[in-house]
């Protein structure tokens, strides 16, 4: 069922209903697909098509553009995914787990309990690579400031110790530690 301009319903036998727009690119022709009516309707598909047209009036191929765009948002949600598994609170949870091992269950705990309290919230959603000199050194002062200098020693301590971990496991290099 044609709308005009190329936009057409096309109807399955199934009875599947598929907004298509047909159109030449470069002397070839091409079909981009809107979505299935019901939930694309008449409305939508035609916004839909007149913003493919002008992308189309303006030499580019909607196709192309859409598959680009896509690309794009897969590589962003990678690298979001990559950033995420390089937490310094994932790579922090990791030591904890492996320096855990053979100490008594009250220390351990408390360890875990400085991490979360004071350390998470501070840097620990930053990739570890990203974590700066400066950002351990505000959250010392910050907890030596409340009158707790002994857990802001710790603090640095744990800090050194996870980063330590991370370059022996090759999660992060030595450089991105010596940034400030």
């Amino acid at each position: 069922m044609a709308d005009g301009g190329g936009l057409c319903l096309l109807v399955a036998p199934s009875g599947a209903k598929l907004w298509v727009w047909r159109y030449r690119f470069n002397g070839a022709e091409k079909n981009m697909h809107f979505g299935e009516y019901p939930r694309i309707t008449l409305k939508d598909a035609r916004e839909l098509h007149f913003a493919a047209r002008k992308l189309l009036g303006t030499g580019i191929n909607p196709v192309a553009d859409r598959k680009a765009e896509v690309e794009t948002k897969q590589m962003a949600v990678e690298a979001e995914q990559r950033q995420a598994d390089n937490s310094f609170e994932k790579i922090a949870h990791e030591w904890w787990s492996w320096w855990s091992v053979g100490k008594s269950p009250r220390h351990a705990e408390t360890v875990l309990r400085r991490l979360e309290t004071d350390v998470f919230p501070a840097y620990g959603h930053k990739p570890i690579d990203m974590v700066t000199v400066t950002n351990i050194r505000k959250l010392m002062l910050a907890v030596a400031g409340r009158g707790a200098r002994d857990v802001a020693k710790r603090i640095h301590e744990m800090s050194g110790q996870i980063f330590r971990y991370a370059i022996a496991n090759e999660i992060a290099t030595l450089m991105s530690t010596a940034q400030s």
